[in-house]
């Protein structure tokens, strides 16, 4: 994974001093907030049966079917076809907004 993270930085900035530290601090920050942070006080393990229970959160499968779904029908709306079908579709203002936030193809 990391290796796809830094070729899709330098795929989508260029061999850019900036965005490659940027990329490097943005790693060690995370590191860093990684293992500062603590384990959940509702954490357990239970001898017997030999499992920990984990408290969780529903947030983090929200956020990525959201990307997921906002992805899929920004690319649904701009395949060529549907461009035939609804041709000012294209120049509509949210979906310009949604093409450019999410599925701008790097340059």
């Amino acid at each position: 994974m990391t290796i796809l993270s830094i070729t899709g930085t330098v795929t989508a900035f260029g061999v850019s001093l900036l965005a490659v530290l940027a990329w490097f601090g943005a790693g060690a920050l995370t590191f860093m907030l990684c293992f500062q942070a603590s384990p959940a006080s509702s954490n357990r393990f239970n001898r017997e049966t030999q499992l920990f229970t984990l408290e969780g959160s529903w947030v983090p499968l929200g956020l990525i079917l959201g990307i997921f779904l906002v992805k899929y029908v920004a690319g649904h709306l701009s395949r060529p076809c549907t461009a035939s079908l609804k041709p000012n579709r294209t120049s509509d203002f949210h979906f310009q907004s949604l093409w450019h936030a999410f599925c701008r193809p790097a340059s």
